[in-house]
């Protein structure tokens, strides 16, 4: 979120936050496309894991260490 507060703009949703991401920084070299698709593959174990009922401890750790190269990233960026 506050990578695109510092933009001036407030996200709506996950999904809204992945295409400011790609608008504002993947497009100007600033973040790596590679990040974002980590972010939306995040998304996707996180909404699986709530929602489908599944669970898998790979998956956890493949997302834990995803959100430390990404806040890693983003934090040079504020």
């Amino acid at each position: 979120k506050s990578i695109g507060f510092k933009e001036g703009y407030r996200e709506k949703s996950h999904f809204c936050l992945i295409i400011a991401m790609e608008e504002l920084y993947v497009k100007e070299d600033k973040l790596n496309s590679d990040m974002v698709e980590n972010l939306e593959l995040c998304k996707r174990l996180r909404h699986e894991s709530d929602y489908g009922l599944t669970y898998h401890q790979e998956s956890a750790k493949t997302a834990l260490k995803y959100a430390k190269e990404f806040l890693d990233k983003t934090l040079n960026l504020i």
